[in-house]
């Protein structure tokens, strides 16, 4: 729905003729190589051994946690799988995890929340490994950080958000009401926000305040009205990890709106770095990937207890500033914020 919500507010704006958006959105379904099917295409033939990797949607931050995925399940010796991207399609995730279940792969690794969640559903009695899911004890998955579920195991692209809080303060200094756009019914972005604001409350009366401002779009007629409430109301806006948001398209209108407020854009999407936000603190998600396999071999052939294993986290975070729309926004970032930077961005470079 959000990819959809992206082009209905394009279509709506005069940015796209119908004959565009239909065509857009025929290419979405396009297949990718390696076994990944488009919706009008039959499901693939699984058989015990094989290792099935569910997508529920490709997104940037899913295609590189495949990558990774798939380069580590060759490092160990895994050559036997199979990859399907459901396209948001609920029938065919369905048909593809009832299949898996009942034909005996060795395991599903489920790409993300939304993933996971279908893959526990229809595939009860399948070992699943998860990555790149933000808050798996949130999101139903494992009763807590430290696993306990049957069958059940995996990593999480969660970021310390005190640390991410603190990040945004840095490079805002003053920052006192921070505005976090989301959509709704988006999971991975209702995590995030509910770890910040636990973050947030942890700190209350120890550091300056920052006032958390929620501004949910509850569909395409939404986006304007939260974003220029946001604007009016913030001293910077956050995007989290929301796919109907991060979107080239959709996160143009937010920096576009937001510059000419002079207010600055920060976000925990690496897929908005260097596009017009000033800071992006994000996670490594090809090494979550690589990880994800790690776990799969430790289980599968090491035979250690999945309930047993902690839910991974990465214990680095990838930090990338932009000189650029510092300077258009008439700001000065400091200079341990740059130093600290794993990219900077200068004249659409990085350096």
């Amino acid at each position: 729905m959000a990819a959809v919500f992206t082009l209905r507010a394009m279509a709506r704006d005069g940015l796209l003729r119908v004959g565009a958006l239909t065509f857009l959105m025929t290419l979405a379904c396009l297949s990718m190589h390696e076994r990944v099917l488009a919706q009008d295409i039959s499901l693939p033939s699984l058989s015990v051994g094989e290792i099935a990797v569910f997508q529920w949607h490709e997104s940037p931050n899913d295609k590189k946690a495949l990558r990774g995925l798939k380069r580590g399940l060759r490092l160990v010796g895994y050559e036997k799988i199979v990859v399907f991207d459901a396209k948001r399609n609920k029938q065919h995730a369905e048909k593809f995890l009832a299949q898996a279940e009942q034909k005996g792969v060795r395991c599903v690794v489920a790409l993300g929340t939304k993933a996971t969640q279908l893959a526990l559903k229809y595939c009860p009695n399948v070992m699943v490994f998860f990555t790149a899911v933000t808050n798996p004890v949130l999101a139903g998955i494992v009763p807590s950080w430290q696993g306990g579920r049957a069958l059940v195991c995996g990593n999480s692209n969660w970021l310390d958000r005190r640390f991410m809080l603190e990040s945004f303060r840095a490079a805002v200094p003053g920052l006192k009401r921070l505005a976090v756009l989301h959509t709704a019914n988006n999971a991975v972005s209702q995590a995030e926000i509910a770890e910040a604001r636990r973050a947030l409350k942890a700190v209350a009366g120890k550091k300056p305040a920052t006032e958390l401002l929620s501004y949910e779009i509850k569909g395409a007629k939404d986006f304007d009205r939260q974003l220029k409430a946001a604007c009016a109301n913030s001293d910077a806006i956050w995007v989290p990890i929301d796919i109907g948001l991060y979107q080239q398209e959709a996160f143009a209108k937010i920096v576009a709106q937001a510059s000419a407020a002079k207010i600055p854009v920060v976000s925990s999407s690496e897929r908005c770095a260097g596009r017009g936000a000033l800071l992006v603190l994000a996670v490594d998600y090809e090494l979550l990937g690589l990880r994800a396999a790690a776990l799969v071999d430790r289980v599968l052939r090491r035979g250690q207890n999945p309930a047993a294993l902690k839910v991974g986290r990465l214990t680095s975070s990838r930090l990338y500033v932009d000189l650029d729309v510092a300077s258009r926004l008439g700001r000065r970032l400091p200079l341990p914020v740059v130093l600290d930077a794993w990219r900077v961005f200068r004249t659409g470079r990085p350096r």
